[in-house]
């Protein structure tokens, strides 16, 4: 049997509801030469029923019992992919039907070994919150992870930390940024659903990940860069700590700061963003989700 040109990658976790619309979305695409490696990791509703209920041969469905968390479910189906290129796509949001077509222009044709993209944030009703597209700093050059898009042939780097339950990705980025040839292609081919209100907890946590990272990235020389650059990154990190435990004293400060810490954006573009997103509201209105 011939390889897939795509194996599209999806962990889940307890994501039923979402099964039916993202598999809608799959076979949207204009290139539809693919596989879907679904790694069900541990859950506890009937995802398994709802994909044995589309009976599609291109789906590879793996399970197992206990929840272990994105970066081992990821790792997991890292290794059951057999396509051209891995194509990272999580099972609660909406690609559109030109994503794949992109990719395989950037990563065949234009020969890049990774590809990433800009996405529209919305919320549960489609309701267009802003994009999210490229960020700089001194270690990276940092992109929206459930954009990425890579070659089969760099998979062996593909290593997401399994010993953390959030911000599993960075390190990958890191890695992405600095030793590969990558396409930051200026489309936005997502609507990235923020599908939880912004939570205090889960942005400490998720600085915790990430300092650690940055600081074993920073230890083992990963990236170098000098002395002085190290204590700014250091130092930065420990002040962003301060702050965010100190409005654990009053959450709700933390909520009203967070319109104000939000890049600004072209009023065009968003403007283009939200009638984008009304022609697929109408389209995906039959997923009640």
């Amino acid at each position: 049997m011939d390889k897939p040109t795509f194996s599209i990658l999806s962990p889940t976790y307890n994501c039923a509801n979402f099964v039916l619309r993202s598999y809608y979305s799959l076979c949207s695409q204009t290139n539809n030469d693919w596989e879907w490696v679904i790694v069900d990791d541990g859950s506890k509703d009937n995802t398994r029923e709802i994909v044995e209920t589309l009976n599609d041969s291109r789906i590879k469905f793996h399970t197992y019992t206990v929840n272990k968390g994105r970066g081992y479910a990821r790792n997991y189906g890292l290794s059951k992919c057999s396509g051209e290129i891995i194509v990272v796509w999580d099972i609660d949001d909406i690609y559109l039907p030109t994503r794949l077509e992109n990719i395989y222009n950037e990563i065949i044709v234009e020969k890049f070994d990774f590809m990433v993209s800009k996405a529209i944030v919305v919320d549960n009703s489609l309701s267009v919150k802003g994009i999210r597209g490229f960020s700089n700093s001194i270690l990276f050059r940092g992109f929206v992870h459930p954009t990425l898009a890579f070659r089969s042939s760099i998979k062996e780097i593909v290593n997401y930390d399994k010993t953390m339950r959030a911000g599993e990705d960075l390190s990958l980025m890191i890695k992405l940024s600095n030793n590969y040839n990558g396409k930051y292609l200026d489309e936005n081919l997502m609507l990235y659903f923020e599908d939880r209100e912004v939570n205090l907890s889960k942005t400490i946590q998720m600085h915790k990940s990430h300092t650690e990272t940055i600081r074993k990235v920073i230890k083992e020389k990963t990236v170098k860069i000098s002395l002085l650059s190290s204590l700014k990154i250091n130092f930065l990190l420990s002040v962003k700590n301060i702050i965010l435990k100190a409005f654990l004293l009053k959450p709700s400060l933390y909520l009203k700061t967070v319109k104000f810490r939000k890049k600004a954006q072209a009023e065009n573009e968003v403007n283009e963003a939200r009638k984008m997103v009304i022609e697929i509201k109408m389209e995906y209105s039959k997923f009640r989700v």
